[in-house]
């Protein structure tokens, strides 16, 4: 059986909160980590999450190449929230 990983050594490996993790397993508008539910815990494969970041990294188009300079890439969900919050500390709003 391959190496099961908890939520915890998911943020740990990517750098980020575990709420990150967790809303990357829970929203629908958001594509999920690959993940599997063991009653109300969450595992997962390190392969598929290495696979998955490489798929989801930023500037990364379908080939998995660098975009054209001057070509814009689609922003994630995630991306645009964090724009729009830092246009709204920067605006006074």
């Amino acid at each position: 059986m391959q190496d099961l990983l908890t939520v915890g050594e998911v943020a740990a490996l990517l750098r980020v909160p575990a709420s990150w993790i967790y809303a990357r397993t829970a929203d629908a508008g958001v594509e999920e980590i690959p993940h599997l539910k063991l009653g109300r815990h969450l595992r997962f494969r390190r392969a598929e999450v290495e696979t998955w970041v490489e798929r989801h990294h930023r500037g990364a188009n379908s080939a998995g190449s660098e975009p054209e300079e001057g070509i814009a890439t689609p922003q994630t969900s995630e991306t645009k929230r964090v724009n729009n919050a830092k246009f709204a500390a920067n605006s006074g709003c």
